[in-house]
């Protein structure tokens, strides 16, 4: 071999030198070309099959989920007792319509699939397409039978027979349950499906990579320029896609990768971009509820985590009843816009202090507030103590509120101050989901509920703001309190020894504090029918502190000398 090149000519040497890596390069080409082709066909089948094929599996659950709000709809409308009917055949007409809808991209998805198998190339393709085409005719009929269950079901409420139209009802949601699984199974099948091409296009990416670098190496100029530039072009799109891909993954749902083609990558990147900006609008709309539930319960719910419990079950909690008092001679002097103003921004500034210490506000009664405490939203231990704080810190909200008056209300002089109640009281409560089959609330009741309420109440009475409980006041750690009358249970008809929260451990005013003692003092000669050392002890504070309760048992104390209690009364005022 040898011999044969000391004996070949330098133009041969040069000649077969070039023919070589023209040929190489020739190989070399057609190996990049195929690897590039087979990444397009799988972008291809992505964007013209895979991704419609789910963007129409998931229109027509939207489609039949607002199929049955208008059902729901629908059924409310019959059990009326006076029927728009104009309306009622509006909402009729809206649901066959969805119905429609849904039975159109269900066969749109059909045919997507039909024209994959026909497009597809490789033998796991071709199967994967031939799995999926069963399962969508399936769904197709499964729809079918739910709409013609709904049919049935509306001309049983027609002709006026609701018992048997709600027996149907749960065969209706079971159906409804099935094709929702149905139609995951079918996504989940996608997604696999979606996720194994774009794996394969990688693949081949990669491949087609690394023969580019080959053919830099051994390539003529303008086969490396070429070659940079198909590479160049092909790769930082995808590359953007699988980035922006594992963003999504981690939770990151404000990517937004430019369109930098209008190749089927530029189409796929789109298509992402779609993809993205539907699950960021899902997301709002999972915020939006949490601003009518508290996002705990809502994403417990969703998620159906072990943090929120779906059946009811007892625990000890603390509840919050808080109130403006006088709401109505408020309400009285301003007009409907400024009294909404006014109540949106109170209630604003009033949740703030139960939200950031894990409290959940259970509803809005007009301008009062409950809310509680307790597993799993806030330890066992510190449910009573996180209330208290809440109850402190929004006589703070207070004080900013009434500061800011006249700049929301627009008036400067005549404004009434807006002062609260507040009762707090800790017991046993049932919690959990607890409504009928159509409308549920996530709650607590119990007699513990009933009792923070009447203490918001009796708050009027002695003229003091935060009332709590005997249990709470023991379970609380770091707070200044004083203890200040017995009270009858108005559920259980048993007495309750109420405090008042006054302030947190060592913030308490020096001269406040004095009285607290003296006014305990009272208190104890007044259980003792000691009417005359009670009166004493009562009138210091009264003339020390101007001390509301204080005034109170002074009129009680008065009334009692007059006519005195039983000799077995243990200071239980009815």
């Amino acid at each position: 071999m040898k011999n044969i090149l000391k004996g070949m000519p330098i133009a041969v040497k040069i000649f077969a030198l070039a023919t070589s890596m023209l040929v190489l390069q020739a190989v070399l080409s057609y190996v990049t070309y195929d690897r590039i082709n087979q990444v397009t066909q799988k972008l291809v089948d992505i964007t013209d099959y895979l991704v419609p094929i789910g963007d129409a599996i998931v229109e027509a659950n939207l489609e039949t989920t607002e199929r049955k709000i208008y059902m729901e709809r629908i059924w409310r409308a019959y059990e009326k007792t006076s029927q728009n009917k104009e309306q009622l055949q509006q909402e009729l007409d809206i649901w066959k319509n969805k119905g429609l809808l849904s039975d159109e991209a269900i066969d749109r998805a059909i045919q997507l699939s039909n024209k994959g198998i026909a497009h597809v190339s490789t033998p796991e393709d071709i199967v994967a397409f031939a799995r999926l085409q069963p399962a969508l005719e399936n769904l197709k009929t499964g729809h079918q039978e739910h709409r013609e269950l709904a049919l049935e079901i509306l001309h049983l409420l027609q002709r006026g027979d609701r018992p048997a139209a709600h027996l149907l009802e749960k065969e209706l949601e079971k159906n409804s349950q099935t094709l929702q699984k149905h139609a995951q199974t079918i996504l989940n099948d996608l997604e696999a499906f979606l996720g194994r091409s774009i794996q394969t296009s990688i693949t081949h990416e990669n491949q087609a990579l690394q023969l580019s670098w080959i053919l830099v190496g051994v390539a003529t100029l303008v086969g490396i320029i070429f070659a940079s530039i198909v590479t160049i072009g092909l790769v930082r799109p995808v590359k953007k896609l699988v980035v922006g891909t594992q963003a999504v993954e981690q939770g990151d749902l404000s990517v937004d990768i430019p369109i930098s083609s209008h190749d089927e990558t530029g189409e796929l990147t789109g298509i992402f971009n779609n993809m993205v900006h539907g699950i960021r609008e899902t997301q709002q709309l999972k915020a939006t509820f949490g601003q009518y539930v508290d996002p705990r319960i809502v994403e417990g719910l969703i998620e159906q985590t072990s943090a929120v419990d779906e059946h009811p079950k007892k625990q000890v909690m603390t509840v919050f009843f808080s109130d403006v008092a006088g709401f109505s001679s408020i309400s009285e002097k301003l007009t409907a816009e400024g009294l909404v103003k006014l109540i949106n921004q109170y209630l604003t500034m009033a949740s703030e202090p139960i939200n950031q210490s894990h409290g959940v506000i259970d509803k809005f009664i007009g301008d009062a507030i409950v809310a509680f405490w307790g597993p799993p939203f806030t330890d066992e231990d510190n449910h009573a103590t996180s209330a208290c704080q809440a109850a402190l810190a929004q006589a703070a909200q207070l004080r900013k509120l009434n500061h800011m008056m006249p700049d929301l209300m627009g008036i400067r002089q005549g404004l009434p101050p807006i002062q609260i109640r507040v009762g707090l009281a800790t017991g046993e409560l049932l919690m959990g989901n607890m409504g009928s089959e159509d409308s549920k609330s996530y709650t607590v009741m119990g007699n513990t509920t009933a009792l923070a309420e009447q203490l918001e109440s009796a708050s009027k009475v002695y003229g003091t703001q935060i009332l709590i409980t005997e249990e709470t006041k023991n379970l609380a750690e770091g707070f200044e309190v004083r203890e200040l009358d017995t009270l009858l249970n108005e559920e259980t008809g048993r007495p309750v020894r109420i405090y008042e929260l006054l302030a947190e451990e060592g913030d308490l005013d020096v001269g406040v504090k004095g009285m607290c003692k003296v006014f305990e003092q009272g208190l104890h000669a007044y259980r003792n029918q000691q009417w005359d050392l009670a009166h004493t002890h009562f009138e210091h504070c009264v003339e020390q502190q101007n001390d509301a309760p204080s005034k109170v048992f002074l009129e009680r104390v008065n009334t009692l000398r007059h006519t005195p209690p039983a000799e077995d009364w243990h200071g239980i005022w009815a």
